[in-house]
C-alpha cells in the first residue's frame, strides 16, 4: 500500500532531520515526503536518506497549523496519507501497521512514548530504552473504536477521500489549540471511527508549558470558536486554569471566554514543565 507522509515545521530543524532518519530505516517507506515550513529557516534536505522530498513554505505568520497540514494534504499525490508531528521519531514498523489497519471507516493513530532529551539522532531502537508511556495513552484499548477525543495530530493515518470528505481542518482556526478536537468531532459525526494500533512513536522533547500560558490568546480565541459551532468548550481544564491566573474571564454564562492579558515571565516560569509529557 503506497502512502504519502506529511509533517510541518517551524524552527526546530534538529528534530526534523531526526524524523527523516527514522524513515529511511522503516519497513514501508513513503512514496513522498510533504514538508510544511511555517518560517524562513534555510534548511537542506539530508542528500543520504534517499528519500523524496517536497518542501513547501507558507506565506502566513504564526503558526497557521490547520491551514499548513489542508495545505500538505493537497500537495499529496497517494490516497492514503500519514501525518506525523515533526517532535516523532517513529518505529521501524509504524507505517506498516498504521496502513494494514487503515480502510475508509476509520482514522488510525498510534501511541505515543516520550523522550526527556532532545536527541542528535533519530535512531529509535537505540532511544527506546531512555523514552516513558504516558499512562493515560497506554490504558487505550487497540484496535477499537475509541472516543474521537482522544484524538490529535501527532501522528495518524487517514484516506485522502475522507479528507476531504469531511472537509480537511477548519482554518478558522488560528495558532495553538482545538482545530485537532473540531476536526475529530466532524469525522466521528461523518462516522468514521478513530482508532489505535499497537505500535508508537518517541516524542522528542521541547520546552513546554504546563498549562500552555504561551498560547493563552490563541486557545482562548480557538475555543470561542469551537464553543460557537459545537456547543461547548474544548481545553475547559486549561481555559479555568487561565481564569484562576487572571489571563482569561468567563462571561456570567460561561457562554464565551474573554481573552484579558498574556502571562508575565515569572508566571510563564513557574508553569514550565520538565515531564517528558
Amino acid at each position: 500500500m503506497t502512502f504519502s507522509l506529511v509533517t510541518l515545521v517551524k524552527g526546530r530543524y534538529q528534530q526534523l532531520n531526526n524524523l527523516l532518519e527514522a524513515v529511511s530505516d522503516s519497513t514501508r517507506i513513503p512514496q513522498e515526503i510533504i514538508v510544511v515550513k511555517m518560517d524562513d529557516e534555510a534548511w537542506q534536505a539530508p542528500s543520504n536518506l534517499n528519500l523524496h522530498i517536497n518542501v513547501l513554505k507558507m506565506s502566513e505568520q504564526g503558526l497557521p497549523l490547520a491551514k499548513a497540514r489542508n495545505k500538505g494534504m493537497a500537495a499529496a499525490t497517494q490516497e492514503n496519507v500519514v501525518f506525523l508531528d515533526i517532535d516523532c521519531i517513529c518505529s521501524q514498523t509504524l507505517f506498516e501497521t498504521l496502513l494494514s489497519a487503515l480502510s475508509a471507516q476509520v482514522v488510525v493513530s498510534a501511541r505515543a512514548r516520550y523522550l526527556s532529551h532532545l536527541p542528535n539522532h533519530g535512531n529509535y531502537a537505540r532511544l527506546f530504552d531512555k523514552s516513558v508511556a504516558h499512562p493515560k495513552q497506554q490504558a487505550l484499548p487497540g484496535n477499537t473504536a475509541v472516543c474521537y477525543k482522544h484524538f490529535w495530530s501527532l501522528v495518524f493515518a487517514i484516506r485522502k477521500t475522507i479528507f476531504r470528505r469531511v472537509g480537511g481542518f477548519d482554518e478558522a482556526f488560528c495558532g495553538y489549540g482545538a482545530e485537532d478536537t473540531d476536526f475529530a468531532r466532524r469525522f466521528d459525526s461523518a462516522a468514521i471511527s478513530l482508532i489505535f494500533i499497537d505500535d508508537d512513536i518517541l516524542h522528542q522533547y521541547h520546552t513546554k508549558y504546563s498549562p500552555p500560558v504561551n498560547y493563552t490568546e490563541d486557545i482562548c480565541a480557538n475555543a470561542n470558536l469551537f464553543k460557537q459551532k459545537h456547543g461547548f468548550f474544548p481545553m475547559y481544564g486549561w481555559l479555568k486554569t487561565f481564569e484562576k491566573m487572571g489571563l482569561v474571564a468567563f462571561s456570567h454564562d460561561e457562554e464565551q471566554v474573554n481573552f484579558m492579558r498574556n502571562a508575565t515571565a515569572k508566571e510563564k516560569q513557574a508553569c514550565l514543565s520538565t515531564s517528558p509529557y
